[in-house]
């Protein structure tokens, strides 16, 4: 679905995960962010910071943000390997393994 402007990602995501917020509180909006997170990481994670502290705490924020950092990459990983096969795949871990490490320890903090 494409709106003018390039946002209707962003958009979309947005609704979505208020809606999650609403009907399933804040383990909705952490599986929102990891479906979103299948698409595009992004948008998921602006749509479940946008949340936050009103609708939802930070720290589950914090959390749809990682959940769909988590499935953006692993989605990357697979296409990867489709694409390029399994070297290539291994070689675009190792490059996106020092993000995760980062993201995982600022979670942690």
């Amino acid at each position: 679905m494409k709106f003018p402007g390039g946002s209707g990602g962003v958009v979309l995501f947005l609704v979505i995960t208020r809606a999650a917020a609403e009907w399933l509180g804040g383990g909705g909006v952490v599986a929102a962010g990891a479906l979103g997170g299948l698409a595009d990481a992004h948008a998921a994670a602006i749509a479940a910071a946008s949340l936050a502290p009103q609708a939802i705490s930070v720290h589950i924020a914090v959390l749809a943000c990682g959940a769909a950092l988590a499935t953006n990459t692993v989605v990357k990983l697979v296409l990867a390997t489709v694409a390029g096969g399994p070297r290539f795949a291994l070689r675009l871990a190792a490059w996106l393994a020092p993000v995760i490490v980062a993201v995982g320890l600022g979670m942690a903090w």
